[in-house]
């Protein structure tokens, strides 16, 4: 008993370490990062472009030449910086120290996406959001009802 007792205890406290290692690679180092966002570009089918980034999540990020692209809106942000508390996390909140945004291009194109049956909305987060310090530099917005 007391054998299986122990190989329980050090198999959970193997698991930790190797789950924390992970994690820590993927939002602690720059490759880590940056497959995090090659993924989420891949996932999201086209929409999603990233040219390049530099630094990781935990210890700050910086996105050169992100794009968004959906049927009736283009976004396209120069440069962007996040600064954040990851570990704010564990108590429950996302606390954000900076985003900064330069040389924003929105391209709205109302009446070209499908037609939805209820408003659009933001996506509620399960968790408050604090965001201290957001910056955007050179911000262009862009109505077009006719084809582009």
């Amino acid at each position: 008993m007391k054998r299986w007792l122990s190989k329980l205890i050090y198999g959970g406290l193997l698991s930790f370490v190797i789950l924390s290692a992970l994690v820590y690679m993927l939002i602690g180092t720059p490759t880590g990062t940056r497959w995090l966002l090659d993924t989420a570009a891949h996932f999201s089918h086209g929409r999603l472009t990233i040219t390049a980034s530099q630094g990781s999540l935990i210890a700050g990020l910086r996105i050169d030449d992100l794009r968004w692209h959906s049927p009736d809106l283009d976004i396209n942000v120069a440069h962007a910086i996040l600064r954040w508390r990851p570990l704010d996390l564990l108590a429950g909140r996302l606390h954000i120290d900076t985003i900064a945004v330069t040389h924003v291009l929105v391209i709205h194109r109302p009446g070209l996406a499908p037609a939805q049956s209820s408003p659009s909305t933001l996506p509620l987060l399960p968790l408050p959001v604090r965001i201290a310090n957001l910056r955007i530099h050179d911000l262009i917005v862009v109505n077009r009802t006719g084809p582009t």
